[in-house]
């Protein structure tokens, strides 16, 4: 059977639990949501200080970087559970979770890390898709 159609019948059948606290109803709950720090406030490049999401010490080719968080904790779960568990809830957590960090507008451009065919194929779907 394939990874969507596992997923989709798990999802209809079995409700989702916080993945911090166990409370029944969302993946990450409002409460537990609004305890996790959320923001990584040094160049992905360099590791020195940011300044509003810019770097002026190593000069990276973008006007602005930005990182959700340190993968540790709650957030490592969710970004395991949406990356290798297939769970579309927890992407969709990930992404409103970025969209409320970040407030992005239309001019926005996101650049997705390419995923191999063969995930593709395990998964069911290309999660920077």
């Amino acid at each position: 059977m394939k990874n969507t159609m596992r997923f989709v019948l798990s999802n209809t059948f079995c409700p989702l639990f916080c993945l911090n606290c166990g409370k029944c109803g969302d993946i990450l709950c409002d409460c537990c949501k609004k305890n996790m720090s959320l923001g990584y406030g040094k160049c992905l490049k360099c590791g020195k200080v940011l300044n509003d999401g810019f770097c002026s010490v190593c000069g990276l080719p973008f006007r602005f970087q930005f990182c959700l968080g340190e993968r540790h904790g709650v957030l490592k779960e969710l970004i395991s559970e949406f990356k290798y568990n297939s769970n579309k809830a927890a992407g969709a957590k990930l992404v409103e979770l970025i969209g409320e960090l970040v407030g992005f507008d239309k001019d926005a451009i996101i650049v997705p890390l390419p995923t191999i065919m063969k995930h593709v194929r395990e998964r069911g779907f290309g999660q920077t898709e």
